[in-house]
């Protein structure tokens, strides 16, 4: 149970948010334009795409052919009336003459030519396509039924694994750290910079001053970065919910084939619990990061160098992603899943991959968890030192060494 003024804390630090116009513009602006988008695509797409496929396939064309060595069965070009033409120059002439809209010449050397007169969408156009077509439907006539399915690849491959593995709890074990990473990124990207922002504004417009007489300091940052935490949660509720419901009035809803492909996952206990527990840590962490940053500066001009650094070391795995895909990761891989900045994208790229031992995972884990709670205490030292000291940094010095 949280004390009470925690508690009176983390309610006020909510109400406060929820009633900026900021944080709600923040919230729907990008959802609302994504689901425009969504609903403009869904009216007009699928004419579009009609047209657009016509005219790749050239349907409605008038075409012609003039196959000087035979290759093609004449009954092919009959039952897709197609001209039959005598020679290249008749051909050229059809299409000059507007007769024929395209004209293929397929001489003996194969050097095939194809005439038309540009309309000046010609890159929509697919011309090659139909005499490819046509050249590899009449060879496959002349083939054995063997000889066909060879060169088409139509026969069936059963790939047997001797191992014994559960495809669709494997399946589960990869996607739910994946959804653990895309959650945690958009919490640090949507809401990164009101967790350091927070903590200056209200340095800077006095506002501390007036909850610390209700309140202590530790019960100040602790409410606070509850606060930010299950609103950071929130926005990203808030962003996902219209962004499916746009998906969903698609006319080919592409949630309908994911949902399918989901439907014989399945989720074990133990990943979906390692990814939970690693995501709220991973959360907690960076608020508290961001937080330390927030009371360790005067003024908010000040945050952008830090927090570019602390961008770059949680993001820095994605540079480095092929290190985790060794069934032995290398000392880079080891490096970065147990350094406290990199350690939570790592994790989640590891746990997804199965490149990490369980105690290894449970032990970066861990390590995560102590600077968590390190950093919250740096944040609440450093806020206790800094209420007076509007004008300076602190030294890191001061915050060690206790100085009041």
């Amino acid at each position: 149970m949280l004390r009470a003024d925690t508690s009176e804390v983390v309610r006020f630090e909510i109400i406060r948010t929820l009633k900026r116009v900021s944080f709600w513009v923040a919230a729907l602006l990008l959802p609302m334009i994504i689901v425009g988008y969504v609903t403009v695509v869904s009216m007009i797409g699928s004419g579009a795409d009609d047209a657009l496929g016509e005219r790749a396939t050239l349907a409605g064309m008038r075409l012609g052919v003039w196959d000087e060595a035979g290759r093609i069965e004449p009954e092919l070009l009959r039952e897709q009336g197609v001209t039959v033409l005598v020679s290249e120059a008749a051909g050229r002439r059809a299409v000059a003459d507007g007769v024929l809209d395209v004209a293929y010449i397929i001489p003996e050397n194969l050097e095939v030519r194809i005439y038309f007169e540009s309309s000046g969408v010609d890159f929509l156009t697919d011309y090659r396509a139909r005499v490819d077509e046509w050249l590899h439907a009449s060879t496959l006539a002349g083939l054995t039924p063997d000889q066909q399915m060879i060169l088409t690849q139509a026969y069936e491959v059963e790939s047997i694994n001797l191992t014994d593995v559960n495809v669709h709890r494997a399946m589960g074990d990869l996607i739910a750290p994946l959804m653990g990473l895309v959650v945690f990124y958009a919490l640090i990207c949507i809401f990164g910079n009101r967790l350091t922002a927070s903590t200056i504004e209200e340095k800077e417009n006095r506002i501390s001053e007036m909850l610390l007489t209700a309140c202590s300091a530790r019960s100040l940052i602790v409410g606070k970065m509850i606060a930010l935490i299950l609103l950071g949660f929130l926005q990203v509720a808030i962003l996902a919910v219209p962004v499916l419901l746009a998906f969903m009035l698609l006319q080919d809803n592409p949630l309908e084939g994911v949902l399918g492909a989901l439907g014989g996952v399945e989720f074990g206990l133990g990943t979906v619990f390692a990814s939970l527990v690693l995501l709220l840590l991973s959360y907690i962490l960076f608020t508290g990061l961001s937080m330390f940053i927030g009371t360790l500066v005067p003024t908010a001009k000040e945050v952008g160098a830090y927090s570019g650094i602390v961008m770059i070391g949680v993001i820095l795995p994605i540079f480095f992603i092929g290190e985790y895909l060794a069934t032995e990761p290398s000392a880079l891989a080891n490096f970065l899943t147990f350094f406290p900045l990199s350690a939570p994208i790592s994790l989640f790229a590891r746990l997804a991959l199965g490149t990490i031992p369980l105690w290894q995972f449970w032990l970066a884990t861990g390590v995560v968890a102590l600077f968590a709670v390190i950093f919250i205490f740096l944040t609440i030292r450093t806020f206790q030192l800094g209420l007076m000291e509007f004008s300076r940094k602190l030294q890191f010095k001061e915050i060690i060494g206790g100085k009041q």
